[in-house]
């Protein structure tokens, strides 16, 4: 049978999910697949109200899977080189200017709206640019933490920016945050909304209701700003 499309009332933000009905089946089962969409699959028998009623004791469940699931970060294409690429910072550009010498001392720095990288082969070039990329995080990063902590009122015990594979920030248990390097290549409205959705872990360590509220305080349009997070990272440089 052909999928179909139907919403959940759930007191709040309806859930949107696929229905499938097949004769095969005995009992009811719910997916959620990457990028959050949720697919169920149910007896051809099964009433309306009984699949609804399934929904509703697993909803906690299926929204902490989408909210895994939504955000987690595709894999980083390749570093891109070549004198005079454009690398994205913060909403703007950055020239990428190559100085390749044999003897070379590998560095890079910025210089305006140019990124001079001085290395001794090309092969060194993507490193460097990286390099560059954390320590500009680690300043910045710092500077907005401190910002919106304040106004959160909780402060991290630690503050560290790392390179993970699935996720654009983290809040442990202890109150370290970690920040994804690579939200440097966002705007700054971006990075701001994760920093302030890390802070507010320290507050709310779920994605409860009352974690949103607080995102929305500090944060009024943190919707739009998370929708173009999602878009951000579908189509991140490196």
């Amino acid at each position: 049978m052909p999928l179909q499309r139907l919403y959940l009332d759930c007191g709040g933000a309806p859930l949107d999910y696929l229905l499938r009905l097949s004769t095969r089946r005995s009992t009811i089962c719910v997916q959620v697949l990457p990028g959050g969409e949720v697919r169920v699959a149910a007896p051809a028998a099964a009433a309306p109200a009984e699949i609804e009623v399934f929904l509703g004791r697993h909803l906690s469940w299926i929204r902490s899977k989408q909210e895994v699931l939504r955000d987690r970060l595709p894999p980083a294409p390749a570093v891109p080189s070549g004198d005079g690429t454009a690398l994205p910072l913060l909403g703007r550009a950055l020239v990428l200017r190559e100085r390749l010498a044999p003897g070379a001392r590998p560095a890079a720095a910025r210089e305006g709206t140019e990124l001079i990288v001085r290395a001794q082969t090309a092969a060194q070039i993507p490193a460097l640019v990286v390099g560059w990329y954390r320590e500009a995080a680690r300043h910045h990063v710092s500077t907005r933490v401190s910002h919106f902590a304040a106004r959160v009122g909780r402060s991290p015990s630690r503050l560290t920016i790392r390179s993970q594979k699935t996720r654009w920030g983290s809040c442990s248990g202890r109150g370290t945050i970690s920040i994804n390097w690579r939200l440097m290549q966002a705007s700054g409205e971006i990075l701001d909304y994760v920093v302030v959705h890390e802070l507010c872990h320290l507050v709310h360590r779920d994605h409860s209701a009352r974690f949103w509220r607080e995102v929305a305080r500090i944060l009024p349009d943190y919707r739009r700003l998370r929708a173009e997070l999602r878009s951000f990272g579908r189509n991140l440089a490196f």
